[in-house]
């Protein structure tokens, strides 16, 4: 007989339930040193982990001050300083020299071309209207 066919029996029901109970409790106790097991593993890694990222922290503060003060007392500042000045100069003439280099070469294409293009049109013309006199002599 399958256990869908076999007759309901109250104490066999709750009997079933009792150990299902039982079971359900010792997995919940279970649960609860699994779980403070894991807070316990979980909190000591955070602590070694803030405890490294302190410890870079440090180092990054460290290393920002050492640097800084680098900058600050370094044998070659006087020669860099004198080379920025003379490089910053030299950009400015450059820069000039393209301003005026441009500006005279619009000027160029937008009025000087253009008028010679209109003289050298009209003597064209007038060497054209004139033609036979010209040959004649």
């Amino acid at each position: 007989m399958t256990e869908s066919q076999r007759p309901f029996d109250q104490r066999n029901y709750a009997f079933e339930l009792g150990a299902i109970h039982g079971k359900l409790e010792a997995l919940g106790a279970g649960q609860d040193e699994i779980c403070r097991r894991l807070d316990v593993d979980v909190k000591a890694r955070l602590d070694k982990v803030n405890g490294s990222i302190a410890t870079l922290y440090q180092r990054t503060d460290d290393n920002k001050a050492a640097l800084l003060n680098h900058v600050i007392e370094c044998p070659q500042k006087q020669k860099i300083e004198s080379l920025s000045e003379k490089l910053g100069a030299i950009e400015r003439k450059i820069s000039d020299q393209l301003a005026s280099s441009n500006t005279s070469s619009t000027w160029r294409e937008k009025l000087l071309y253009p008028l010679i293009r209109i003289i050298g049109t009209g003597i064209a013309l007038l060497f054209l209207y004139h033609a036979q006199e010209l040959l004649k002599r």
